[in-house]
């Protein structure tokens, strides 16, 4: 269960926490460590897919977890740049949004992914 790929997932998870730690100090070299962090955590997104495939890595924990990782990166970005001040106003309602979007196709995927469910029968 636990191979290189899904250690990179693991471990995009993890970083989160520093990166939004520098996102809310103020300072210039916090931002630019936040924007070096950024792409970190993007490249480990890109790497843990290519070695997935790449030397069949592929597991259920890892089809589990990788879409879990995103959503809690995109929603830790939206709460520290609203937390920032960046995201303020009607601005706000662009987060909300997408994150409603995520957790409404996340569930529905929840709902009809084991039970085989078709869309005639939902409705």
């Amino acid at each position: 269960m636990l191979n290189l790929a899904n250690t990179l997932t693991i471990a995009r998870i993890v970083l989160i926490a520093p990166l939004i730690g520098l996102m809310l100090h103020s300072s210039l070299w916090a931002m630019w460590a936040a924007l070096g962090l950024y792409i970190v955590i993007a490249a480990t997104d890109w790497l843990d897919g290519f070695v997935a495939r790449r030397f069949n890595q592929m597991s259920e924990f890892g089809r589990f977890l990788d879409p879990i990782a995103d959503k809690i990166l995109v929603a830790a970005m939206f709460v520290a740049l609203a937390a920032n001040g960046v995201l303020t106003g009607w601005w706000l309602a662009l987060p909300i949004i997408i994150l409603t979007r995520e957790f409404l196709i996340s569930g529905l995927r929840e709902f009809m992914g084991p039970k085989n469910v078709t869309w005639r029968s939902v409705f």
